[in-house]
């Protein structure tokens, strides 16, 4: 399909070009990238900071739903994918939200949304991102917009002036023609209101609001007329009430049941074959005073009954009978002989006979009529009756049968036990019927109609609904069994009796009803005017408890004085609407020639005046709900006209019906089945849920679908599930509130509100990053909420030491604990109060350098380097600094028994960087302490030649030194970098010192080719980088040659990625991007710091197998303290390395043994035979054993 609009005002793609998902499109509109997290060497990093919950970035912008919003924004939805469209204001509220065909939406509201006022109603079309106004003037309060092939109907409580005439509650918008156009009827009057529109076929479409007139004067005239010919007649209608015979006992001939009882059948009822005179006896369960009988005669023509009389007990006499007669259309009497028309002959006069089919009698409370299927006669004298025989007295052929016979009443009776009030057909669903409170009723003798129910702490009641169709005049009576007849008297009590107008809440009677009475009796409730069915409740009076009381209840008895005929005829002059108009699309921009009413004079018969109601069809039929008790629900024929009606079994209010996937859901206070109040019902075409009893009335629900999981919101407070059937709440990981919601079917959803959406939560501070881009927590022994680890150092390929911070009600304690996945892992009998910096672990000598804080509350079991031996977890040193003097960095050099401490301090006349010799107990300077400053990083490079120092320096000649590096051998240091700023951390690249990356504060350098350059992002004053690690893309368990992969964590908030919490650099690619967020958990104590952690191999940075010379106190620095371009990137010495001395020495010895193999060749030649001489082949080539263990690998640290 193709649309064309105004080149001035709309942009319209040809909708044959749009397919799919507009996700991508969007993404390009908005410079969207998508990321992959680039894979690196395994083992998995673990990331442990101070934080709750993760969330992995794989496009841009990702970071804001990992943070709940505190305002609403219209966001799009695909693909697991959420997009921000526009920045809005906090005034603006997008209250609609409808698709319009396959690449736009509707959007209705209040406020401006990129530019254009959403009262104007907005298209938005996604292709573009542009948004238009759709009216040429702005409308407020629009509760529904219903896309209708080529047209728009926008409608609500509103008015506009269109071409100087101002329409109301109702108006089309022309997409073709992109016009604004009033419908014919130009809508319905100032205040109206129209709270739902649903489309009934293809062509007919169902306004339901609050609304009584149609606005069209001149439309008024043609629908008059229509109208007061279509409905001064009241004949389809039924006055009496249906009397329940299911517990009756019925005899006399073949009998069916169910076919006697309720004529749907298309089988006989009662049949005598071979006679004529017969009987057919009921004997009635209950008294009753029947006002009529229906008496549909045989459907076969041989058995039809021409004449017959009604007797009844107890008066024991053939009752006086009154009948319109067909023929003549006046009433006429019998009693023993009254006449039966065949079929053939009701048929025809219904077909061509003028003659009246309907007259009402008694004071309008009885309708007397006839169809081609039955005749009606009345019973002339009101007596009771227990028993009723129909006696036939001749036939139209040698039987008699009756298709079905219908007793009813004016007077009748609703009882407390529903099985008297279940009535005769099983499709019939709107009777009158009780509802019990959930108590233990019962009854004394199966022969009563009472039921009785012990009273202590409970609140016991009945409502009852007794079946008022029409409006008319009314008496009620409460009616209260004797208690003489079970013994009862001393245990009654009082009981309170309301009469509620469930429409109006209005209480129209109410009375105390004291249960003592010795025989049975009546008290009167109510006589008066009743539209609609009221609700009767009975309830115990507290104030007569004692102990061991008993309530009875028994019937409610409703005498119907009068109908109101001419209200329900509507004998005026003006076409009456009562909250629902039928309208036929086909005339939506022409005059109507002809308006179905039966729709809309249901309203007027059945609900209030001035009701404000909702309708929505859901499975072939048809529920309205509103300002009136319960619910009804309509099945219409293929001329969408009413063909049957019901009252569903609910009472309460509706304020809203909106549709879901497995149903509807309706919005109001109902009460189900005599259950307390209810906020939100589901229909599913056969009978109604409860969501639950909640605390607050339901005004809104938002349909949105997240991960296939489709989700309820109501009122924003309360999150329903449909896919798992419960009830959510608001997570660490997924939050979401709304308030309006669409989705097309390219499942492109937009969403007007806020989502928190995390990848993964309650992780206490730490979890495992894969390569593969997962994201697990991390395998620990399971820890207390207020422990967790921050620090860690690798010990072998399934042990590691944490170091753990507790969080105490008298401070923060910290502590290590050991890992070991092949056993139980071990907490070390060790506690500081201090924060641990420093871990060192030595595999030589098998210890574990401890090194932390300085505090000014350390405690007498505090010190700042611990030295323990872990094979039998034994201190081998543990030494105290001043208060607040501080360990950093510690590096072994397990040849000479030592360690070499790096960090803020003073001991034994060395500063900062010192020596201990944990064997002989002894501090010692380094290079005759010429190093000291703020020592932040020691670590080794070049196989363990070279030392590397970070921090803030200075030696005997320079100051302001970041990095420096130490020739062991040679005893010599140069400066590698420069600056005022401590640097933090650094990582040498393939064990090399030739590359080196180093982080400060809030930048990341690469030394490469002698020169220093800046290759980190671009970070605002607000950033700071907490830690960093370089990860191979290799399979070398060491940071081998090739690419790498710089990972950055800390406060990251970059001008092109926005914030974040950890970014990273792929040197393949030369570019940034996001990683991850974390947020910050609200119960854990701040962390001393980040840390991210491989566990693999990387002792040789932190062991160094170089013997320190006796001489090593006599430092002298390198010749140029600068790193530049020039220079030679070799921090060595020009000496032979020590792999090349080996190559030498073993290709001397190789010449020598052929010198002597040659010498001994010529021996052989000369003096020995030549004939049993020839030459061996070797076992392996020399070249191959040479390239597959090359020696230097083989004598490494020789």
């Amino acid at each position: 399909m193709f649309f064309k609009y105004c080149s001035l005002t709309l942009l319209f793609l040809l909708v044959a070009l749009v397919r799919g998902s507009q996700l991508s499109n969007i993404e390009d509109l908005l410079s969207i990238e998508r990321y992959e997290v680039p894979a690196w060497d395994p083992p998995s990093l673990t990331y442990m900071s101070n934080f709750n919950d993760l969330t992995l970035i794989s496009y841009t912008g990702q970071q804001n739903f990992s943070v709940q919003a505190n305002e609403s924004s219209l966001l799009y939805y695909s693909n697991d994918t959420i997009i921000k469209l526009f920045d809005i204001s906090p005034r603006t509220t997008v209250n609609k939200i409808v698709p319009l065909y396959e690449d736009s939406f509707i959007l209705s509201g209040t406020g401006d949304i990129n530019g254009v006022n959403l009262a104007r109603q907005v298209l938005l079309n996604l292709t573009t991102l542009e948004t238009t106004p759709i009216l040429s003037s702005a409308i407020g309060n629009v509760k529904e917009i219903v896309p209708f092939d080529d047209t728009i109907i926008f409608a609500g409580n509103f008015s506009l002036n269109v071409s100087n005439v101002t329409g109301n509650s109702v108006v089309l918008w022309n997409v073709t023609s992109n016009s604004t156009e009033l419908l014919p009827f130009q809508g319905f009057g100032e205040n109206s209101t129209v709270n739902s529109i649903t489309q009934l076929d293809s062509q007919n479409i169902l306004f339901a609001g609050n609304f009584n007139q149609l606005q069209n004067t001149t439309l008024l005239t043609q629908l008059n007329n229509n109208f007061n010919s279509s409905y001064q007649q009241v004949s389809i209608l039924e006055f009496d009430q249906s009397v329940p015979l299911k517990l009756s006992s019925i005899s006399g001939g073949d009998i069916e049941t169910n076919s006697l009882l309720c004529p749907s059948s298309e089988d006989n009822g009662w049949s005598v074959s071979g006679a004529v005179e017969s009987a057919l006896q009921f004997d009635l369960k209950n008294e009753i005073y029947p006002s009529k009988v229906r008496i549909h005669n045989s459907l076969d023509t041989t058995s039809e009954v021409s004449l017959f009389r009604i007797v009844t007990s107890p008066s024991n006499g053939i009752m006086n009978l009154t009948y319109l007669d067909p023929a003549s259309g006046e009433l006429k009497q019998c009693d023993a002989w009254c006449p039966l028309l065949s079929s053939e002959d009701l048929t025809q006069l219904s077909q061509n006979s003028s003659a009246t089919n309907s007259v009402s009698i008694n004071n309008n409370s009885t309708n007397l009529k006839w169809s081609e299927s039955y005749q009606e006669f009345a019973f002339v004298n009101d007596v009771p009756v227990t028993m009723l025989q129909f006696v036939s007295l001749a036939s139209y052929g040698d039987s008699v049968a009756l298709h079905s016979l219908e007793l009813f009443e004016t007077e009748f009776m609703v009882y407390a036990n529903n099985s008297f009030n279940e009535p005769n057909c099983e499709s019939v669903s709107e009777y009158s019927r009780a509802e019990l409170s959930a108590d233990n009723w019962y009854s004394v003798d199966e022969s009563d109609t009472y039921l009785s129910t012990n009273v202590s702490n409970n609140n016991p009641y009945v409502n009852f609904y007794p079946n008022i169709t029409y409006p008319g005049t009314y008496t009620l009576n409460v009616y209260t069994p004797g208690c003489l007849q079970d013994d009862s008297c001393p245990k009654r009590g009082i009981v309170n009796v309301t009469m509620t107008d469930p429409s109006s809440n209005e209480v129209l009677s109410t009375v105390l009803v004291y249960q003592t009475n010795n025989e049975d009796k009546f008290d009167p409730l109510y006589s008066g005017p009743l539209d609609t069915t009221p609700e009767i409740t009975i309830s115990w009076d507290q104030s007569s408890l004692q102990n061991d009381s008993i309530m009875v209840v028994d019937k409610l008895g409703v005498i119907t004085e009068s109908i109101d005929t001419e209200k329900i005829a509507g004998n005026n002059t003006s076409f009456d609407l009562n909250g629902l108009f039928q309208y036929n699309t086909a005339n939506l921009t022409a005059s109507l020639t002809h308006i179905n009413q039966t729709l809309n004079r249901y309203a007027v018969f059945n609900f209030p005046q001035n009701a404000s109601l909702y309708a929505a069809s859901y499975d072939g039929d048809l529920l309205i709900g509103g300002n009136f008790n319960g619910i009804s629900k309509l099945t219409l024929d293929n001329q969408s006209t009413i063909s049957s009606s019901q009252r569903l079994g609910t009472s309460g209010l509706t304020t809203g019906i909106f549709e879901y996937s497995n149903g509807l859901l309706l919005t109001g206070t109902y009460q189900v089945d005599g259950d307390n109040q209810h906020e939100i019902l589901s229909y599913d075409g056969n009978a109604f849920n409860s969501f639950g009893q909640l605390d607050n009335v339901i005004n809104n629900i938002v349909n949105f679908t997240v991960d296939g999981s489709e989700l309820l919101l109501f009122n924003g407070a309360y999150i329903f599930n449909v896919s798992s059937n419960t009830y959510v709440s608001n997570s660490s990981t997924f939050g979401i509130s709304g308030i309006s919601a669409g989705i097309n079917s390219h499942e492109d959803s937009l969403l007007f509100g806020s989502i928190l959406k995390r990848s993964i939560g309650d992780l206490n501070g730490i979890v495992s990053l894969s390569a593969g881009g997962e994201v697990l927590p991390a395998s620990l022994p399971e820890l207390p909420s207020d422990v967790q680890p921050y620090k860690t150092t690798y010990i072998n390929d399934t042990s590691a030491a944490y170091a753990l911070q507790e969080v105490l009600n008298n401070g923060t304690q910290y502590s290590v604990l050991i890992t070991n996945m092949n056993s139980s892992s071990h907490m070390l009998q060790l506690q500081f109060s201090a924060p641990i910096n420093a871990f060192l672990y030595d595999d030589k000598q098998n210890i574990l350098a401890i090194g932390t804080n300085g505090t000014s509350s350390l405690n007498d079991y505090d010190v700042q380097l611990t030295i323990l031996n872990l094979t039998g977890y034994e201190n081998v040193a543990r030494i105290k600094f001043e208060s607040t003097e501080l360990v950093n960095s510690i590096v072994s050099f397990n040849s000479n028994n030592s360690v070499l401490v790096g960090g803020t301090y003073e001991i034994d006349g060395c500063n900062d960087l010192c020596l201990y010799n944990y064997e002989e107990k002894e501090w010692s300077q380094f290079l005759n302490g010429s190093i000291s400053g703020d020592v932040k990083q020691l670590q080794f490079a070049d196989e363990g030649e070279t030392l590397f120092i970070g921090g803030l320096l200075q030696t005997n000649n320079e100051s302001n030194i970041q990095l420096l590096s130490v020739e062991l051998e040679s005893n010599s240091y140069k400066t590698v970098k420069s600056g005022t700023e401590p640097l933090l951390s650094f990582a040498p690249l393939d064990d090399s010192s030739n590359t080196v990356i180093a982080q400060t504060n809030d930048e990341i350098f690469r030394l490469e080719s002698g020169k220093w350059s800046s290759v980190g992002p671009q970070l605002n004053d607000s950033s700071s980088i907490e830690a960093f690690t370089v990860l191979s893309k290799d399979s070398n368990t060491k940071r081998a040659e090739g690419s790498h992969i710089i990972l950055l964590e800390g406060t990251l908030n970059t001008p092109d990625l926005g914030e974040l919490s950890s970014i990273l650099y792929d040197d393949s690619t030369d570019m940034w991007q996001p990683y991850f967020v974390a947020t910050e958990s609200d119960t854990q104590k701040n962390l001393p710091s980040s840390s991210l952690f491989q566990n693999v191999n990387d002792l040789y940075l932190s062991s160094s197998q170089t013997v320190l010379q006796t001489n090593s106190s006599e430092a002298s620095p390198a010749s140029s303290s600068t790193p530049t371009p020039s220079s030679s990137p070799s921090t060595k010495k020009n000496r032979i390395d020590r792999g090349f001395i080996v190559l030498i020495g073993l290709a001397v010895a190789l010449a020598t043994i052929a010198v002597v193999g040659l010498i001994g060749a010529l021996i052989c030649y000369f003096f020995m035979s030549h004939k049993g001489y020839e030459s061996l082949k070797p076992r392996i080539n020399q070249d191959e054993m040479m390239d597959t263990v090359p020696p230097e690998k083989l004598m490494k640290f020789i």
